[in-house]
C-alpha cells in the first residue's frame, strides 16, 4: 500500500464543465505519466464545485466569490492537501488572495501555460478567454514578461462588445 502524500484539491464550479474536464485530465495524467493502473494508484482528489454565475463581472460579485472560495480554503486547510488548483482561468484573478490564506501551494494555470509556451519556443500566441480574463491581462502579463507577444480578440469580435 502506498503512503498518501496528501490530496489534490480542485476549486471549481465556476463553470462545472471546466471542473469535470480538469478532473478527467488529472486522472488521465496519473495513468499516463505516473503509471497509475489500480484504484489505489490514483491520487485522492477533492473537488469543490462552487457554482457562482458571473462571479467576476462586478466588484460586488468578486468580493462574494472571494468570500466563498476562502471558506473552501479554510476547510481544505484542515485536511491533508498537498496542492490546490483552480479549474477556472478567470478565477486566477484571485489566486494571490487565496494563496495568502492557503496552507497548500496553488498550481497556476497561467504559469503552466507560460511554461509550456516557453518550452515550445513560441514567440507569439493568441489568447482566447473570458472578457474579464482578457481585461485583467492575466495571460498577457505573464507571457510578455517572458518576451512573448500576445494577440487578443478585438473589441466586439468574439465578445459582442
Amino acid at each position: 500500500m502506498k503512503k498518501n502524500k496528501g490530496s489534490i484539491a480542485i476549486l471549481g464550479g465556476m463553470g462545472p464543465q471546466a471542473s469535470a474536464k480538469m478532473l478527467e485530465v488529472m486522472v488521465s495524467m496519473a495513468a499516463r505519466e505516473f503509471g497509475a493502473k489500480n484504484t489505489e494508484d490514483f491520487p485522492e482528489i477533492i473537488l469543490f464545485s462552487v457554482p457562482f454565475a458571473d462571479f467576476i463581472s462586478s466588484k460586488k460579485n468578486t468580493h462574494r466569490a472571494k468570500f466563498l472560495l476562502r471558506e473552501k480554503i479554510d476547510f481544505l486547510n484542515n485536511m491533508d492537501v498537498s496542492t490546490t488548483a483552480i479549474a477556472c482561468n478567470t478565477a486566477h484573478i484571485m489566486i494571490e488572495d487565496l494563496q495568502a490564506v492557503s496552507k497548500a501551494p496553488f498550481v497556476s494555470m497561467i504559469d503552466a501555460v507560460t511554461d509550456e509556451v516557453k518550452k515550445q519556443d513560441l514567440k507569439k500566441v493568441g489568447i482566447l478567454a473570458t472578457p474579464s480574463a482578457i481585461k485583467s491581462k492575466l495571460f498577457q502579463r505573464a507571457l510578455s514578461g517572458c518576451g512573448i507577444e500576445t494577440v487578443v480578440p478585438r473589441r466586439g469580435s468574439l465578445y459582442g462588445n
